[in-house]
């Protein structure tokens, strides 16, 4: 089963260049979960980058979990600026 879901991580980093991806330094990773108030997600994401992907394919990693964290924040912004 683990193996399915590395295949399909694989193939959405794949989707995207690894240019557009945040450098891949403990530092950045944690300081990027940071800004978003979530230490808790930042030691998940890089310890599961880690442990599934080669470091080729970790910056890759970390970006998509780092895209999908920014999309979360700006939904939460958004549904609390919005009129009830």
């Amino acid at each position: 089963m683990r193996s399915s879901r590395k295949q399909q991580a694989d193939a959405q980093a794949q989707a995207q260049p690894i240019a557009s991806f945040p450098d891949v330094r403990d530092d950045s990773v944690t300081a990027t979960f940071k800004h978003y108030e979530n230490q808790d997600m930042a030691l998940e994401a890089k310890a599961f980058c880690q442990g599934n992907f080669a470091s080729l394919e970790l910056g890759a990693c970390v970006g998509q979990i780092v895209n999908v964290a920014q999309q979360v924040m700006q939904q939460r912004q958004r549904e609390a600026h919005a009129p009830h």
